[in-house]
C-alpha cells in the first residue's frame, strides 16, 4: 500500500521509502512586560492601596466623559438641559445633570480585614464565597459612585439591567433626589480602547508570510503528581509532539493559563511514609471536613517540569501562573521562578542585568495577568481570578443552573466583555482581589484593546467575538476576524479556556482569521454524562452540613483523597453511621471462625440509604511552652447527615458507643499512632502512652451539639467561642472509664455494648 505522508505509515511494516520531515511552523513571539513588579529594593508593600483608585480614575475619567459629552451634549427634560458636573459632591438636588466617578459597591457579603487577619495568623481562611450578595436581603447592597471629593448613593431601575463592579470608572446621568440618591437615568463607560494593528510591534521583521499556524490555549492541568495524571498528559504529549499526526505541526506557540499544579497537592505528603512526612503530619492537625495541607510535596512540581521538559524541545511554550500555583497570590502574580523547573529551565532566556528588560526565552514564564503579541495578534489574558470575583458580584446563588458547574458561562462571557469596555482587566483589585499597592500607574487599566481576550480555569468553553459598538453575540454563526484595513472597528475574539483537569480541552486558534477549534482527547470522552444537578432540598442539606462541620465543599477527587487518609492514616478513625438492622435475631449467630458473635447483613441493610452519618477521630499532640511533656488529644467530629433521622437518639447512641470503643481499644489505637507504619519516626519517648483529653469543636450556632456533649461530660475550654465562632470542649481521660459510659448508653437506649463482625447474605439463602 502506497502512502503519501509518514504518518499514513504509522504502525505499518517497515519499508525504504523515504519522507521529507513534518516541521512546525515558525513561533513569532514579543511579549510585554506591563505587569512586571520592580525587583529588589524598589518593590514596597507600605503604600495605601486608595492611590490605585485615583490613577484608574485620572487615566479613565477624561475618556469618559467624552463619551458622556457625546451621548448627552443638548440633552434635555421638560426644557431643563443637562449639564456636566465636575465633583460628585457639585451635584445638586433636583438638577439634572451628570458625573464621572468609580464605581464602588457596598455588599453584605464582601470580604473584610477580619479574612486577611486569619490567613496572617496560619489559621484556615473562610472558602471564597460564591456571591457577595445577600439574597434574602438585595436591598443592603448598595451602589455608589466615588472620586476624590466623595461618594454619591446611586438608584433606580436602570441598576438592576446594568452589570457593574467595584472598581469601574463609569458616567451617570440623572438627579439628586429628596434623600440625598442619585436616580440615575443613564450610563456610560469608556467603551473599548484604540486597537493596535497587526504586526504594528513587528514593522521592520519579516515575518508576514501567510501560514495556517495555530496557537494553543490550555489551562487548569491540575498535576498532582500522581498516577491520575498520567493518562491525560501522555495524550497532551503525544498530540503536541505530533505523535498523533502531523496537525500539531501548524501550532506555533502553547499558551499555559495557570492552575498547572492541583489545590490538593500537599494533602498526599503525609501519607508517603518518609519520616518528614510521618513528622509534618503529627504537626498539622486537619479536619475531616476541611482542608488538609499538613506537608510539602515535590513531585507535582516534578512531574510539571517533567511534562515542560518532554514537549519543549519540540514547542515553545508561554507559562502563566495560577490561584493553586508556586508564585505570589496578589496580583500580578510574577512567573514561577526557574529554579522550579530543572529540566524546563534550559531552554529560557539568561536572565536580565541591571534594568534591562528580559528577552523573550523558548520557554518564557511570565505574569498573570499577561500581555503580548503572537503571531501580531495583541493577546491579554489572565488565570481567570478576574472573572471569578466579578462574577460574585452578581445574584447567581440561588439558580440551579449555575449549581450544575456552567450554566455561568454566558455571564462570563459578558462580564469579559464588560471589563473590555471598562478598559479595565482587573477592576475589584485591590478591594476583594489582592494587589500589588501601585503608585505611579495602574497597570490594569488598557492602554490597547486585544485581538484575542482570554480567561483561564472555567468551567467549560466558550467563545464569543465582540466587534465595537454591535452587541456580543453568544450563538449563531461565528465571524472570520482578519487584519482587513477596512475594518469598521476594534474586534476582539473572547475565549473561555476550560480547566483541562476536568474537561480534557485543548483550544487552538487559527493564526490568520482566529477561528477556534476544540480538541478534546479521549480520556475525558462522555466524562460530561456523569454531571448531575442535585435538587435544591439536597443542595440546601449539603449547605447544612458544611454550615454545622465548619467545613468547604471538596471536589470529588479531594473527597477521594480524603477517604483514602481516614482509612490508611494511623492518626484517623472513622466509623460510618448506619439504622439498626432488620433482622436483630441474627445478632447470635456465629461465623464459625472463632471470632465471637456475628451480624449477618441481608440486601440493602448496609446500602447507602441505610447510612446514617459517619463519627471520626483525629489524633494530634499538643507541645504547648507551659506543659512538661507533649499531651495527645483526640478530637471527635460526629455528624448526623439525614435531617429527618436528627433528634431521635441516633447521634446520642452513636456517641456513647464510641466513647466506649475508645476505652476498650485505646491501647491499640495509639500504638498506630505513636509507631505508624512505614516510618521510622516514633513519638513513643515523647508523649505519655495515653489519651490526656478527648475534644470536640463546634459551631456556635449548633446549640443541639453542644448540649449533646455537654450532657455526657464534655465542658467549654472558654466561654467565649473562636475567632471561626467555634467553642471547644474537652472531656479529661482519667474521667472517662467503662461505668462512666455504660450509664448513661443505658439511659439512651443501648442495651449493653457489643463488637461484632458481620457478613452480607441474600434472602433467598435464609
Amino acid at each position: 500500500m502506497a502512502t503519501n505522508t509518514a504518518e499514513d505509515g504509522f504502525l505499518q511494516p517497515p519499508s525504504d521509502e523515504q519522507f521529507s520531515p513534518v516541521c512546525r511552523e515558525i513561533s513569532h513571539y514579543n511579549p510585554l512586560h506591563t505587569f512586571k513588579l520592580p525587583s529588589g529594593d524598589a518593590r514596597h508593600y507600605q503604600q495605601q492601596y486608595g492611590d490605585m483608585y485615583f490613577l484608574r480614575l485620572a487615566k479613565l475619567k477624561p475618556v469618559v466623559e467624552e463619551v458622556g459629552m457625546d451621548a448627552w451634549e443638548g440633552f434635555s427634560i421638560a426644557g431643563e438641559r443637562a449639564r456636566r458636573v465636575e465633583r460628585v459632591l457639585d451635584v445638586r438636588q433636583g438638577e439634572l445633570c451628570w458625573v464621572a466617578g468609580t464605581v464602588y459597591m457596598d455588599m453584605p457579603l464582601k470580604p473584610n480585614i477580619l479574612d486577611d487577619l486569619s490567613r496572617e495568623s496560619h489559621t484556615l481562611a473562610p472558602p471564597p464565597r460564591r456571591t457577595y450578595q445577600d439574597p434574602a436581603h438585595p436591598e443592603l447592597t448598595q451602589i455608589m459612585l466615588e472620586d476624590e471629593s466623595g461618594r454619591l448613593r446611586l438608584t433606580g431601575n436602570l441598576l438592576r439591567s446594568t452589570q457593574l463592579a467595584t472598581g469601574a470608572i463609569i458616567a451617570v446621568l440623572g438627579t439628586e433626589n429628596a434623600n440625598g440618591d442619585f436616580e440615575t437615568i443613564d450610563i456610560r463607560v469608556p467603551d473599548l480602547p484604540p486597537q493596535p494593528r497587526r504586526w504594528e510591534r513587528d514593522e521592520n521583521t519579516d515575518k508576514k508570510e501567510s501560514r495556517k499556524g495555530k496557537i494553543a490555549f490550555v489551562s487548569g492541568l491540575g498535576i498532582t503528581g500522581t498516577s491520575s495524571d498520567t493518562l491525560a498528559l501522555e495524550l497532551l504529549t503525544d498530540y503536541l509532539l505530533g505523535y498523533t499526526g502531523s496537525d500539531a505541526s501548524s501550532i506555533t506557540r502553547l499558551i499555559i493559563a495557570g492552575n498547572s499544579l492541583g489545590v490538593n497537592v500537599t494533602a498526599e505528603a503525609a501519607a508517603t511514609g518518609t519520616e518528614q512526612g510521618a513528622a509534618a503530619k503529627k504537626k498539622i492537625a486537619p479536619r475531616k471536613y476541611g482542608y488538609d495541607a499538613s506537608a510539602y510535596n515535590a513531585s507535582p512540581i516534578t512531574a510539571l517540569d517533567n511534562f515542560l521538559g518532554e514537549i519543549l524541545p519540540s514547542i515553545p511554550v508561554t507559562l502563566m501562573p495560577g490561584e493553586s500555583d508556586p508564585a505570589n497570590f496578589a496580583l500580578p502574580q510574577q512567573g514561577i521562578h526557574r529554579a522550579m523547573f530543572p529540566r524546563a529551565r534550559a531552554y529560557c532566556a539568561p536572565p536580565p542585568s541591571g534594568e534591562e528588560a528580559p528577552e523573550a526565552g523558548w520557554f518564557d514564564s511570565v505574569t498573570n495577568p499577561w500581555e503580548g503579541d503572537v503571531e501580531g495578534w495583541r493577546l491579554w489574558g489572565s488565570s481567570g481570578q478576574n472573572v471569578d470575583d466579578v462574577l460574585r458580584y452578581l445574584d447567581f446563588a440561588d439558580n440551579d443552573a449555575l449549581e450544575a458547574g456552567d450554566g455561568d458561562i454566558e455571564a462570563r462571557m459578558r462580564i469579559m466583555e464588560a471589563m473590555l469596555r471598562w478598559r479595565c482587566g482587573v477592576p475589584t483589585a485591590p478591594d476583594t482581589l489582592w494587589s500589588y499597592p501601585f503608585q505611579t500607574n495602574d497597570p490594569f487599566v488598557m492602554q490597547s484593546c486585544p485581538h484575542i481576550f482570554f480567561a483561564g480555569n472555567q468551567p467549560r468553553f466558550k467563545t464569543a467575538v465582540l466587534e465595537g459598538d454591535s452587541p456580543l453575540r453568544l450563538n449563531g454563526a461565528d465571524t472570520e476576524m482578519t487584519d482587513a484595513v477596512d475594518s469598521s472597528g476594534a474586534r476582539v475574539r473572547l475565549l473561555s479556556i476550560p480547566k483541562f483537569k476536568e474537561t480534557g480541552e485543548l483550544i487552538l486558534v487559527d493564526s490568520e482569521t482566529l477561528e477556534v477549534e476544540v480538541v478534546k482527547f479521549g480520556a475525558f470522552a462522555g466524562k460530561q454524562e456523569h454531571y448531575t444537578s442535585l435538587p435544591q432540598s439536597a443542595k440546601t442539606r449539603a449547605k447544612e452540613i458544611q454550615a454545622a462541620t465548619a467545613s468547604e465543599p471538596l471536589t470529588l477527587e479531594e473527597e477521594y483523597a480524603m477517604q483514602r487518609s481516614w482509612r490508611e492514616d494511623g492518626d484517623k478513625l472513622t466509623f460510618i453511621i448506619c439504622l439498626p438492622v432488620r433482622n436483630q435475631g441474627s445478632r447470635e449467630q456465629s461465623l464459625g471462625h472463632g471470632i465471637g458473635p456475628g451480624l449477618r447483613l441481608r440486601e440493602g441493610d448496609d446500602s447507602p440509604g441505610q447510612m446514617l452519618g459517619d463519627i471520626n477521630l483525629f489524633l494530634r499532640v499538643e507541645d504547648e511552652e507551659e506543659m512538661s511533656s507533649p499531651e495527645i488529644i483526640g478530637e471527635i467530629e460526629l455528624m448526623i447527615a439525614d435531617k429527618a433521622q436528627q433528634r431521635k437518639g441516633y447521634g446520642r447512641a452513636a456517641l456513647l458507643a464510641f466513647l466506649r470503643y475508645v476505652v476498650e481499644h485505646e491501647g491499640e489505637i495509639l500504638a498506630e499512632f505513636l509507631h505508624p507504619p512505614q516510618s521510622t519516626t516514633s513519638l513513643q519517648d515523647k508523649t505519655e502512652q495515653s489519651f490526656s483529653a478527648l475534644s470536640v469543636k463546634i459551631g456556635k450556632e449548633n446549640e443541639g451539639s453542644l448540649a449533646l456533649f455537654e450532657s455526657v461530660g464534655f465542658c467549654k475550654v472558654s466561654e467565649e467561642p473562636s475567632y471561626f465562632g467555634e467553642f471547644e470542649l474537652r472531656r479529661r481521660r482519667r474521667e472517662l472509664s467503662r461505668e462512666s459510659v455504660d450509664e448513661p448508653m443505658a439511659r439512651a437506649g443501648v442495651e449493653g455494648y457489643t463488637e461484632v463482625v458481620y457478613e452480607r447474605t441474600d434472602d433467598r439463602t435464609e
